[in-house]
C-alpha cells in the first residue's frame, strides 16, 4: 500500500486529511504522512445520521476525506457535508462514480467486506462502556481535563487507559453527543478505533439505559462490560439473555 501512495499524485492544495475511522485510517495515516499534511479523523455514528470529526483540523480548509473503499458511496457523501473544500479518495473501488480518486485501479471481481454491508447485519459480540470501564471515570465538568494525563494520574492514581477493547467490540456510552470531538481525540491519541454509540438523549442514567438497550438490540451484542452497578442491573433486566459484567 504504502508504495501505491508514494507514487499516486494527490492534489497539490491539499491542507489537511480526514481518515474515515476505522479502516480508512491507515490509509489517511501513509496520505498524510506523504503529504506533510495535519490528520483528523471522521467517526459516523452507527445510530444516527450524523459523522463526528475530531484532530487538529478545520472545517474550511481544503481537505482530503479518505477511506480504504467504498461500495454505496452513503459514508463518503455523510463525511463531505462537513467540510466547505472535500475531495474524496479511496484505495480501491470498483464504483468510481462514487469518488474523486481512486488509487488502485477497478479490479475485476467486488468483494463486499464486512465494514460496508448495511447497518441492520452488522454484529457486535461485545460491548464496552467507556467510562470506568475503558477510561477512568469521571465527573462531567471533569471530562475536558482528559487532555492532560498528568491530571489523571495525579487525581485518581491509575492509568489513563484502564482496557484497550478488542477490534471488533462497539463502544457505547452514556456520554452525550455533545461531547463526542472530545471523546474522539482522546480515544484515537490512545490508538481506539472501534465503532462508537453516543447517547442522543439528556446525560442521565436512564438515557444512558436506554442508549445502551438499544445498541444492545440493534447489533446484537451477547456481552456488555458496564462500570455502574445500577445501570448494569437495569441491562440485565432489559436484556436478559445479555452477559452483564461489572469489572
Amino acid at each position: 500500500m504504502r508504495g501505491l501512495i508514494d507514487e499516486f499524485i494527490f492534489p497539490p492544495e491539499t491542507e489537511q486529511v480526514v481518515g474515515i475511522a476505522r479502516d480508512g485510517l491507515p490509509v489517511a495515516l501513509a496520505i498524510s504522512y506523504k503529504l506533510g499534511v495535519p490528520l483528523g479523523v471522521a467517526w459516523p455514528q452507527r445510530c444516527s445520521e450524523r459523522v463526528v470529526v475530531g484532530g487538529p483540523i478545520s472545517l474550511r480548509r481544503p481537505t482530503l476525506i479518505v477511506d480504504d473503499t467504498t461500495r454505496t458511496g452513503k459514508t463518503l457523501k455523510l463525511v463531505k457535508t462537513k467540510f466547505d473544500d472535500p475531495l474524496t479518495v479511496v484505495l480501491f473501488t470498483d464504483h468510481l462514480e462514487l469518488v474523486d480518486l481512486s488509487i488502485m485501479p477497478p479490479g475485476d471481481e467486488w468483494i463486499v467486506p464486512e465494514w460496508e454491508q448495511d447497518e441492520e447485519s452488522t454484529v457486535y459480540e461485545t460491548g464496552f462502556d467507556l467510562d470506568g470501564v475503558i477510561c477512568p471515570d469521571a465527573r462531567p465538568w471533569e471530562r475536558m481535563l482528559y487532555m492532560s494525563e498528568a491530571w489523571v494520574h495525579a487525581r485518581q492514581r491509575r492509568k489513563c487507559i484502564l482496557v484497550k477493547p478488542p477490534r471488533s467490540a462497539l463502544i457505547v456510552t452514556g456520554r452525550p453527543e455533545r461531547d463526542a470531538s472530545l471523546t474522539i481525540d482522546w480515544l484515537v491519541r490512545h490508538g481506539i478505533y472501534n465503532a462508537i454509540v453516543f447517547n442522543k438523549g439528556e446525560p442521565t442514567k436512564a438515557d444512558a439505559v436506554k442508549t445502551k438497550v438499544q445498541a444492545i438490540e440493534t447489533f446484537s451484542i451477547k456481552r456488555f462490560y458496564e462500570s455502574d452497578p445500577e445501570q448494569a442491573a437495569a441491562l440485565r433486566v432489559a436484556c436478559p439473555g445479555v452477559e452483564v459484567i461489572v469489572p
